[in-house]
């Protein structure tokens, strides 16, 4: 946000969290909470927010701060959409999720080469790989919905500590490499299976 590095680089997912929940709190003491009008606005903001900086700086009209914050609180907005619509079957919400994805779709390859040419991850691998990946989520999501699968106590299970074993894992590992140090030999399945225990 600021230009700096974060201290731990799995833990800026929070700061992301934070926003988007001190957005939603705004929003719901505003009566604008399932407003899809409202909603759809600030998504698409949130998403030129991150877009038009890069564009102006590619094409050499302004050097504005690029930052990728409302990137990411767009794609929460995007459940939150997907919810008014796919659960609560709010009107305009179907048309405000569909133009929220596109308008993504197209900021994500608008940012990607120059995300690639600074280093700052945004894009890590290239442009393929993110848009596979958003592609396969977001069909993998909407056919589960559809049909109701998988029903599994399991995965239900693992959704409620996996972004909880995600932010515990670091400083487990962290510990347990220095008892343990990866060698990259076989035996480091033995450390890996050590850490996701003490994770869990």
């Amino acid at each position: 946000l600021f230009g700096q590095p974060w201290l731990s680089p799995i833990y800026w997912t929070l700061f992301i969290e934070l926003v988007f929940y001190i957005l939603i709190a705004l929003l719901f003491s505003a009566g604008a909470l399932r407003r899809v009008a409202v909603l759809s606005l600030l998504s698409l903001a949130l998403v030129a927010a991150t877009a038009l900086p890069v564009q102006l700086r590619i094409h050499g009209i302004a050097n504005l701060p690029v930052q990728y914050l409302g990137m990411h609180l767009s794609f929460l907005f995007l459940g939150l959409l997907l919810r008014l619509w796919l659960v609560e079957r709010a009107p305009g919400a179907r048309i405000a999720a569909l133009a929220l994805v596109v308008a993504q779709v197209v900021a994500v390859p608008s940012v990607a080469a120059f995300s690639l040419a600074r280093g700052d991850n945004f894009i890590m691998e290239g442009l393929t790989p993110v848009l596979t990946a958003y592609a396969l989520a977001f069909v993998i999501f909407m056919a589960a919905v559809r049909f109701d699968r998988p029903r599994s106590l399991l995965l239900s299970r693992i959704g409620l500590i996996s972004y909880s074993m995600y932010l515990f894992h670091w400083p487990v590992n962290i510990t347990v490499y220095r008892v343990l140090p990866l060698t990259g030999q076989i035996g480091d399945i033995a450390t890996m299976l050590i850490c996701s225990g003490l994770v869990l």
